[in-house]
């Protein structure tokens, strides 16, 4: 599930469907149909947008307008995507000066993250983690990405929150953790990042 930025509604995806439920009254605003066993769901900054991703999907990732449910686009992907999130700009040279989140950061289990422009409909390789990413999470000024995982198949399975700043791919700061790191979060105020694991 997911929250809007003005916290006033939850995007919430189970098996085949995807909603968005008005928590004021507890009723949908909007259900469509959805990728097979979603994976990733995500919320943009300016809460018009959401994407979500799957295992077994016929649509790759499908990005919609939140406040209708309308599709917006579709993404063809050629691995599981293990979580997404959007940030702001509109080319690389441009990140940040643009107002709206129009670039989708795409996160695979094999450490890859991904730029995808969504007005060009394009992608490009951004940077390669060490380690088997799990799930991510943006910094409130938009300017880091938290990662959180490991390596899959080790002994004792060692992982690790890492932070790569949004705009060059450049890790910026790690600490290692006993067991694999499945969630992370920043704080409201970006102070701090939380990772948890399974031991």
């Amino acid at each position: 599930m997911a929250l809007s930025p003005d916290g006033k509604s939850l995007a919430l995806k189970t098996d085949r469907r995807l909603q968005v439920v008005d928590l004021a009254t507890g009723r949908p605003r909007w259900v469509v149909a959805a990728a097979s066993d979603p994976r990733t769901l995500s919320i943009s900054g300016d809460g018009r947008m959401l994407v979500v991703g799957g295992k077994k999907t016929q649509f790759g990732m499908s990005v919609f307008d939140k406040g209708t449910g309308r599709l917006i686009r579709t993404i063809e992907i050629d691995r599981v995507p293990y979580d997404a999130t959007f940030v702001r700009g509109d080319k690389k040279e441009d990140l940040f000066s643009e107002p709206e989140f129009n670039v989708l950061l795409i996160a695979y289990v094999d450490g890859e993250v991904v730029r995808y422009l969504l007005d060009e409909g394009e992608s490009e390789r951004f940077f390669h983690a060490p380690m088997n990413i799990h799930q991510t999470d943006l910094s409130p000024d938009g300017r880091t990405l938290a990662v959180g995982g490991g390596k899959w198949g080790q002994p004792d399975y060692r992982g690790g929150v890492r932070l790569f700043s949004v705009a060059n791919g450049e890790l910026l700061w790690e600490a290692a953790m006993r067991g694999f790191a499945y969630d992370v979060a920043f704080s409201p105020n970006g102070k701090l990042v939380a990772g948890c694991n399974h031991i």
